[in-house]
């Protein structure tokens, strides 16, 4: 999903943002104040800007702004769609994702059904997930990268496993894997597929290919088959916990997130959910130390990244870049990205 502070937004939706333009000769510098956005493209840097900072309502807000000016950008419209979802109301989320669709050029169609899908796939609409995953498959680009076909294969084979369909999960899992062998997630997953369907041998191929990829999420795909072979049994927890925050009842979302931890408590990805909560509110030092945590277990870019941001808002200039750079060193081209346009950021950066 997966599933977050950098890039979230472009990714979610497929779009592409160019950066600042320079400033002009004679112009105001930078201690001047910033313009109010006027044009489609103001609106789309300002939104990506918010979805970095883990301002989501506040990008709902601009991308409504922007729409009263720029009533028929599907940019816009799938900007506000990605803010919805990341503040837990897929409804609505798809719903601006449909009409992005209807405007979107066709190179950037498969964002917006991979967007759909995971709206369906969090209300439980899995065979409407699936067929978005499908045409998320379809209208992608045959020459995109890689990595983005993979992430493709690695949520709907997701999708497929918590609708019980796991030979059908295989397949997603198997295609992922051909793509990134050093998936760790889609590994997991596909090694729960084969121990719901009684295939020991090849769960415990998958399971020792993934102690040498990720000990802590092979820690956690034994503790789940030794809980029963619950195959979310952390979801429940995380989802409310999402609902909560939406609704602004901040503590009451730790309390479900901690509820996941102690389920789970070497699943990296529960400590990142906790960590974006956290920064949202301000609380930095508490979040550096969930981000922390998840990095410790699996280092990956939203953990990263969003300990960076924290560096950041602390005024630890050193640590946030040397969490930038670190970036730069994951297999994951997105992460990448993401920490090499943040370095330029940064003072005295390229």
């Amino acid at each position: 999903m997966k599933w977050l502070i950098g890039a979230l937004l472009l990714l979610q939706v497929g779009c592409s943002t160019p950066p600042p333009a320079p400033v002009a000769s004679g112009s105001p510098g930078p201690s001047a104040s910033p313009r109010a956005p006027e044009t489609e493209q103001d609106f789309v840097n300002q939104i990506d800007q918010l979805g970095r900072q883990g301002q989501f309502q506040k990008g709902v807000e601009a991308a409504n702004q922007g729409l009263e000016r720029h009533p028929g950008s599907w940019q816009l419209t799938a900007q506000r769609g990605a803010c919805q979802q990341m503040l837990d109301h897929p409804a609505q989320a798809a719903e601006d994702f449909a009409a992005a669709l209807e405007q979107a050029p066709a190179a950037r169609k498969w964002g917006l059904h991979l967007g759909r899908a995971q709206c369906y796939a969090t209300l439980d609409q899995r065979p409407r997930a699936e067929k978005e995953f499908a045409c998320a498959l379809k209208t992608l680009d045959p020459a995109a990268e890689a990595w983005r076909r993979q992430q493709i294969h690695q949520q709907r084979g997701r999708n497929l496993l918590e609708d019980g369909r796991f030979k059908q999960a295989i397949s997603s899992f198997d295609a992922a894997l051909k793509l990134d062998p050093r998936d760790y997630e889609a590994l997991g997953m596909r090694a729960l597929c084969y121990q719901q369907l009684k295939d020991k041998k090849r769960y415990q191929v998958d399971l020792k290919a993934l102690k040498e990829l990720s000990p802590a999420t092979a820690q956690a795909v034994e503790a789940q088959v030794k809980s029963g072979g619950s195959l979310s049994a952390t979801a429940r927890y995380l989802k409310l916990g999402d609902q909560l925050a939406a609704d602004d009842k901040v503590d009451l979302a730790l309390e479900q997130y901690e509820k996941a931890i102690a389920l789970e408590p070497r699943d990296p990805g529960a400590y990142v959910r906790k960590g974006v909560l956290l920064q949202s509110e301000g609380r930095f030092q508490e979040a550096i130390l969930a981000y922390t945590r998840s990095i410790e277990l699996s280092p990956s870019g939203p953990a990263l990244a969003g300990r960076a941001d924290c560096y950041l808002a602390t005024d630890q200039v050193a640590r946030a870049r040397a969490d930038y750079e670190k970036m730069l060193t994951l297999p994951d081209p997105q992460a990448q990205r993401t920490g090499r346009q943040a370095l330029k950021d940064l003072p005295g950066g390229d």
